[in-house]
């Protein structure tokens, strides 16, 4: 595994954590500031479905929400594991593009 796989995938929950709160501030909810993705899904609007799915991938990525700033931690994941953390930032770009009605 390079070394840089880590902070790849500490920037796919970053970017996760920026698309859930683009839809918190565009439907005016308030939040306290954090990097807990569930946190931030439970405060979503009930008309905003998010399945278990979701919850489950956003437990994923939690475990990379601060790990940059730990330098003596190092996660050790596959190629194939990054691609998943990808393949989640992605989903949840397009699950914010829809709540936000932007057209791409």
């Amino acid at each position: 595994m390079p070394d840089y796989f880590d902070i790849i995938a500490f920037h796919c929950q970053q970017a996760t954590e920026k698309y859930i709160k683009a839809i918190l501030v565009h439907r005016e909810i308030e939040f306290e500031r954090s990097h807990d993705l569930i946190y931030l899904l439970e405060l979503l609007p009930e008309d905003i479905a998010v399945t278990d799915a979701k919850y489950k991938k956003a437990v994923l990525l939690n475990g990379f929400s601060v790990q940059i700033r730990y330098p003596n931690r190092i996660e050790h994941m596959t190629k194939e594991e990054l691609e998943e953390e990808i393949s989640i930032a992605q989903e949840f770009r397009d699950f914010a593009v829809e709540n936000l009605k932007i057209e791409e």
